[in-house]
């Protein structure tokens, strides 16, 4: 989905904030639903399952954290999809922050209590925004409960995340370097998942991210013949069109905790595994590591591997 012109988006982006100040939004994700400040998924041990040194990748945009860990690990390039177009916004500004001010004054805007989503800061770099960006966060600023605009704002302001589960943020050396490596844009497509997956595409990707997107849908698959559904119209698409057939990597869901709390989601995920696992050109399997939130304390990601096993 792309707008004509800067000024269709800007009146694009005061709808949806109008809409987040009266509490108007979904609980589903939608284009105008809080949007992610951070990542709450452990990134920084999940990532070391690949290589991606040089390697072309296409992730949920979200947060962003996902292709800013992708990049200080060497990737060629990340492209972003992301339904919720709040999310742009999102990336923008920790985008320009990264190339602008330092290591210090970054974590002081999102984590110091008595410094957290200073304005003063964010003036410094407010010339260098796009106009709907502006709009956003003059929507944020001016909004009565800063708490729902964002979503996971009280979350990553308490003790119940593990910040070492992003590795840009884990050190000055990591958020210097990766300042070097950035390009100097970003690639965000706003658009869903099954559009994303039916776009063919020349080049592949060797990595694929989804994120948690799966688990947003569940309640629509519980079905075995919506689950093959979708593994038909939408997975078997994205694998064709956009992963690379030479050991490309697909994540396909982020699960928290090895108690998957939704005991009949979590079944369903693993009957959706085992109904597509006997494809010989694909394998489905199962990774596990250290949780990203300190009440769990394994979290794991689903694998869809093409091609030879790295």
């Amino acid at each position: 989905m792309e707008f004509k012109n800067i000024s269709a988006e800007v009146s694009r982006v005061n709808i949806g904030v109008e809409k987040l100040n009266k509490g108007e939004f979904s609980a589903d994700f939608d284009w105008y639903t809080p949007p992610y400040l951070f990542s709450t998924e452990n990134l920084s041990d999940s990532f070391d399952c690949f290589d991606f040194k040089d390697k072309n990748v296409l992730t949920v945009a979200a947060s962003g954290d996902h292709m800013f860990d992708a990049y200080l690990r060497g990737a060629k390039n990340v492209d972003m999809f992301d339904l919720n177009l709040f999310q742009k916004y999102i990336i923008e500004l920790k985008y320009l922050m990264i190339q602008n001010i330092n290591y210090t004054k970054f974590m002081e805007f999102f984590f110091d209590k008595s410094k957290r989503m200073n304005i003063k800061i964010l003036r410094k770099i407010e010339p260098k925004m796009s106009e709907p960006a502006k709009a956003f966060w003059d929507g944020f600023y001016n909004s009565p409960d800063k708490a729902n605009f964002l979503h996971h704002l009280p979350f990553w302001n308490s003790h119940r995340c593990r910040r070492g589960g992003i590795s840009y943020i884990k050190s000055h050396e990591n958020y210097s370097e990766l300042k070097k490596r950035l390009p100097h844009n970003f690639n965000f497509t706003w658009d869903n998942l099954d559009t994303v997956a039916n776009t063919k595409n020349e080049s592949k990707y060797n990595i694929i991210h989804l994120s948690n997107i799966f688990l947003g849908g569940l309640e629509s698959l519980c079905a075995r013949t919506k689950l093959k559904e979708f593994h038909k119209n939408t997975i078997t698409k994205l694998i064709k069109n956009k992963l690379s057939p030479d050991n490309g990597h697909i994540v396909f869901c982020y699960l928290w905790g090895t108690s998957f709390e939704d005991e009949k989601s979590f079944s369903l995920l693993v009957d959706f595994f085992d109904t597509f696992s006997s494809n010989k050109n694909t394998e489905y399997l199962y990774h596990e590591f250290s949780s990203a939130q300190i009440n769990f304390d394994k979290d794991g990601i689903l694998l869809i591997n093409r091609g030879k096993s790295r």
